[in-house]
Formats: C-alpha cells, sequence, structure tokens
C-alpha cells in the first residue's frame, strides 16, 4: 500500500515540476511568439474596410460569378438584358443556375445599393474597374424588398442615378441575381 501511494505522490510532484518549466501559451523559452495574423479578417466580407475594385472583386465559378470580398455576397458577372415583372424576376433567379451552382435569388435592396458606388465616372454607378459585364441602364433593377405600405410594389434600384424608388409589381426591369446572404426581408411579398 505504501508503494502505491508513493508513486501517486511521486507523480503529483513531477506533474508541478513540469508546470513550473513549461512556457504558458502564447510564449516560448525564448520569450513571446510574435502575434499571428487573425486569419478570419482575409476573408469575406470584411465590412469594416472600403476596398478599391481591383481588390474587392473576385470572379469565381469559373468566371460565372463575381465574389464582393466586402460583403460576402456572390453576383452574377453577367446581368440579363431582359425584363421581367417582380414575380418572373423573383422566379428567374430561383431556378438559376450559374457556374454549376444553383442557390441564387433576387437580391435585397441593401444587397443591390451595396454596388452603388457615387464617385463612379463609367457613367453607371458602379465601382470604376468592376469586372462585371454590361450593367444595363434603360430600366432599373428589381429587388426582393417590398416598398413600404404598398403590398402591391416592391423597391428597385436604378444603376444610372443611383435612385432607389418604388414600383408596381407588374413593371417589367432588370434582374441581378446574387447568391449568399437574406433573400428578402421576411415580409409578405403578393
Amino acid at each position: 500500500m505504501r508503494k502505491i501511494r508513493f508513486s501517486v505522490v511521486g507523480a503529483v510532484i513531477v506533474f508541478a515540476v513540469s508546470l513550473l518549466f513549461t512556457p504558458a501559451p502564447g510564449r516560448t523559452a525564448e520569450g513571446v511568439n510574435p502575434p499571428s495574423p487573425p486569419i478570419l479578417d482575409n476573408l469575406p466580407p470584411t465590412w469594416s474596410k472600403a476596398l478599391p475594385a481591383n481588390l474587392r472583386f473576385e470572379l469565381v465559378l469559373n468566371g460565372a460569378g463575381v465574389l464582393d470580398k466586402e460583403t460576402g455576397l456572390v453576383w452574377q458577372q453577367s446581368p440579363f438584358n431582359s425584363i421581367w415583372t417582380y414575380q418572373g424576376a423573383r422566379a428567374e433567379c430561383n431556378l438559376l443556375e450559374i457556374g454549376g451552382r444553383m442557390g441564387w435569388h433576387l437580391p435585397t435592396v441593401e444587397q443591390l445599393t451595396s454596388l452603388i458606388d457615387r464617385s463612379s465616372t463609367s457613367g453607371k454607378m458602379v465601382p470604376d474597374g468592376h469586372p462585371f459585364g454590361l450593367i444595363w441602364g434603360r430600366y432599373p433593377y428589381w429587388t426582393a424588398s417590398p416598398y413600404p405600405g404598398a403590398p402591391w410594389a416592391a423597391l428597385q434600384v436604378n444603376f444610372v442615378t443611383g435612385e432607389v424608388a418604388g414600383a408596381p409589381m407588374y413593371n417589367e426591369y432588370h434582374v441581378w441575381c446574387v447568391r449568399g446572404g437574406q433573400s428578402h426581408t421576411g415580409e409578405p411579398l403578393y
């Protein structure tokens, strides 16, 4: 019995001594480790930064999509030239397959206006140097966001003027589908 007690006591002593000579986390025997860069800060979204277009956008899905590193959203590389009613626009995005991926939706007003850059010199209010195809300007673009107080209307964004306005859902506008983020504000849209 005494031999067992001695080995348990001996193990406790060895453990206690090893704690005294083991460097604390973040330290080496020579001193403090240099801080490592935060890995997650380099992944989208980076809401705390305003990135220039050459760092903000990256072609993905074999060039069929554009990753926006500020928001973490993936956009169609080339918005449709066609125009649809609101319901047609929602259906078009929901059934879309781009770069072998489904899961696309009509963007909310917050998502679509995140592409607005009023300092643009291109004639369209998107960041200069963007990798998108032609941004159509004849008509605005539908959003999934309802027009407040009008269940028969939804918000749309004009990339020529930068304006956001409401429009009846039977109007026909352009569609620019997105992947990621929320698909609508949660309010019923008829």
